[in-house]
């Protein structure tokens, strides 16, 4: 007779505490696999969010003003190398030889995993940002704010656990670590860098316009001069 966990997992590992996945296969080393593949799927279906920014700024004389919206689709994908706090809970043997395995992760103790990362990501976050008046403006602060924005992306994947594993969990405050929302500010900030390509190589005069288009693409503002 299979194992209640074979047949109504949730009975056996209730959704409150756990999150699941079964597996099954001909060998038990492939159940264990899928049933860890399939509690990461739970992830993967489960994170996919919105984001959408705006930003205004003045240009040129008087009040022309420009405006640039930006809208992206974020989707965080769950690897299972990814994962931390996965266990493979229960196997069995069926009588045709047929495997059966279920990973489980406990909610609670999943929510403090990705809760201390998350608030490490955050800490690394507002000590790039914590710049001082004399790097205002500067390639400093530049990448400081680039390197926030690195953090900042690998707290909205902890943050997306959290919001499987703690659907109803607090996270008031995280919006503003949001990736675009500093991709924003740092863009803001290289459009007050002047930058001037110079080549001294003749021959190599030909790679100026490439240059210059690598520091624009990234918000920077040309010299004229």
């Amino acid at each position: 007779t299979p194992p209640q966990w074979v047949v109504e997992p949730s009975s056996a590992y209730p959704d409150v505490r756990y999150i699941i996945g079964l597996g099954e296969a001909g060998t038990q080393k492939e159940a264990e696999a899928k049933a860890v593949e399939s509690l990461a799927a739970i992830f993967n279906r489960s994170i996919s969010s919105q984001t959408s920014a705006s930003m205004s700024y003045s240009e040129g004389k008087g009040e022309a003003e420009k405006n640039k919206n930006l809208k992206q689709d974020v989707t965080v994908s769950t690897d299972v190398k990814e994962l931390i706090g996965v266990e493979v809970k229960e196997r069995w043997t069926a009588k045709d030889g047929t495997c059966y395995a279920l990973a489980a992760m406990e909610r609670q103790s999943g929510v403090s995993i990705y809760m201390e990362k998350a608030m490490a990501c955050i800490g690394a976050i507002e000590g790039f940002l914590n710049t001082d008046e004399s790097e205002k403006n500067t390639f400093s602060e530049y990448f400081r704010y680039s390197s926030a924005v690195e953090k900042a992306v690998e707290l909205q994947v902890y943050s997306a656990y959290l919001s499987v594993l703690e659907p109803l969990g607090s996270r008031d405050g995280w919006n503003e670590y949001a990736p675009d929302v500093l991709r924003i500010k740092a863009s803001k900030i290289a459009k007050n860098i002047v930058v001037a390509v110079v080549i001294e190589d003749e021959e190599a005069v030909k790679l100026k316009p490439v240059f210059e288009k690598i520091f624009s693409r990234r918000g920077f503002t040309l010299s004229k001069a």
